[in-house]
């Protein structure tokens, strides 16, 4: 590996996955520069408590004066900010649009004033951008069937049907050059992040990498948030002695990362270099049903809280989703070290060192069913 270090900018730096990350660089010995808004959804207190040697730019990324101060100099930068709840994206529309792709616009523009010292750009994409996904069909072969509709939905329809014939199918991992069929707001932007940076890579000749996380858990995480990752929701709800709710029969498969596999991934692509643009998946490999990590959680909690199948569905959400990495693992080495259960577990082990939060997910499934957009089958 290159020794690679200089000036590196991580916006949504004290975010979760900023977090982590930015500690493992300065472990590496990268000068880091963090630029946060420091929103009240992520940070309730409106606070965060930075690392001694990071500096800090607290501020927008939409901010062209803010974000160009913050690129001074920087030899890289790693694009962490977003908008990220699904859900949400479906009702607040202009402000996920706003902060994914006008942000991402703002911080290539002035990037593109520091092509002198910038040697590459690395976007947190998402599994978003796939829709759906990757499926076989017996008589059809791969297919990639469309978003299911809400009266398949209201039905108890859960699982989607081939395009071609109509038959079941067999879901498989997601891989990079499928096509892409967000079926969210926030898939959109990701998708359309993706698509500002190539072009980016393309008109100014620096290198990208967009790494398409799957389903990222682990300490850091936002235990206030009902608006994402259902790992943090679930917790939330058994320590607040409350139902763990599982939405359609809980059979649907979400690729669950670790996040120190995370952080391993960036720093791969920083230390071994890339050029040009290209896209990878980064997660497990492997689709894990939503009740088996949920019973999971309740025997590592030691918890008597009921893990409730209610058939309710929110509309918009995909049936299946897993990345296939052999392409990251070529290229970069990539290898997931720690095991689903193993994460749950250390994952676990940092919540009750938490302060209790607060379970604010009746308010998030109130806010779902006054828009339409959360419905339940009979």
């Amino acid at each position: 590996m290159a020794n690679v270090t200089g000036k590196i900018v991580v916006t949504g730096g004290a975010g979760f996955i900023g977090s982590n990350l930015i500690h493992a660089l300065l472990g590496d010995g990268w000068d880091v520069f963090v630029l946060d808004a420091i929103i009240k959804q992520v940070h309730p207190d409106g606070k965060w408590e930075k690392p001694r040697k990071v500096s800090f730019f607290h501020g927008d990324v939409r901010d062209h004066g803010i974000v160009g101060k913050c690129l001074d100099g920087a030899d890289y930068i790693v694009h962490l900010a977003a908008e990220t709840g699904v859900g949400q994206s479906s009702y607040e529309i202009a402000r996920h649009v706003s902060v994914n792709e006008l942000g991402t616009a703002v911080l290539l523009e002035e990037a593109a004033k520091n092509l002198k010292y910038i040697k590459g750009v690395i976007l947190a994409s998402s599994r978003a951008v796939y829709g759906e996904g990757r499926y076989i069909c017996i008589k059809c072969g791969v297919v990639y069937p469309e978003g299911r509709g809400a009266n398949d939905l209201s039905q108890g329809k859960w699982e989607p049907r081939c395009p071609k014939c109509g038959e079941r199918v067999k879901p498989t991992a997601s891989i990079e050059d499928q096509p892409l069929k967000p079926a969210s707001i926030y898939g959109i932007t990701k998708h359309n992040q993706e698509q500002l940076v190539a072009q980016f890579t393309k008109g100014f000749d620096v290198p990208s990498v967009a790494l398409r996380f799957q389903n990222v858990y682990g300490p850091g995480q936002s235990l206030n948030n009902p608006y994402t990752g259902i790992l943090s929701i679930f917790c939330t709800r058994i320590m607040a002695k409350n139902p763990v709710l599982i939405y359609e029969d809980g059979q649907e498969k979400r690729d669950f990362v670790y996040i120190e596999d995370v952080v391993e991934s960036m720093r791969l692509v920083l230390k071994k270099g890339f050029s040009g643009f290209d896209v990878y998946n980064v997660g497990m490999g492997s689709g894990t049903p939503v009740l088996e990590v949920a019973n999971i959680l309740a025997e590592e909690f030691k918890t008597d809280v009921p893990v409730q199948v209610v058939g309710k569905y929110r509309i918009g959400d995909i049936r299946h989703a897993w990345g296939d990495i052999r392409k990251i693992q070529e290229k970069f080495g990539y290898k997931p070290k720690i095991s689903v259960r193993e994460g749950l577990k250390r994952f676990i082990a940092w919540v009750k060192e938490q302060p209790k939060p607060e379970d604010r997910y009746e308010v998030m499934e109130k806010e779902m069913v006054e828009r339409g957009l959360l419905g339940k089958a009979p």
